[in-house]
């Protein structure tokens, strides 16, 4: 399937990221076309992560609402290898940046979230 840009940047928006995720139009790598990927969003993920994202969030001057945060997860269809793909796209609300992080063994998404953070990648917390 092509995804199609916008014209002007040639990228995609945060809304026209999430929408695509959500209702499945996104590019899987051949490696993993032998599998079901399941859409999860926030509320949905471990509740570790969950407390570690707000957490980064909080230290940060954010809240969990400023962002859009869905996972992209791999199931294995039978008689498969058992790894499980993951990746987490992340969207601030307003501004539109998005980052997507793989989710990989000995690597923890939400600590390359909080990285981008302290880099002003998704820009400065809004005034209360």
């Amino acid at each position: 399937m092509k995804m199609e840009t916008t014209p002007a940047s040639g990228k995609k928006t945060a809304d026209e990221l999430l929408k695509d995720a959500r209702i499945g139009h996104v590019r899987i790598p051949a490696r993993h076309r032998e599998m079901t990927m399941v859409q999860k969003l926030f509320y949905e993920l471990p509740a570790d992560e969950r407390e570690s994202f707000e957490s980064a969030c909080a230290r940060h001057g954010f809240v969990q609402q400023d962002f859009d945060v869905a996972a992209e997860e791999g199931t294995p269809l039978a008689g498969r290898p058992s790894h499980t793909p993951r990746e987490i796209t992340v969207a601030r609300v307003i501004g539109g940046e998005v980052r997507r992080y793989p989710d990989r063994a000995g690597t923890s998404w939400t600590a390359a979230f909080e990285q981008d953070l302290a880099r002003d990648v998704f820009g400065f917390p809004l005034a209360d």
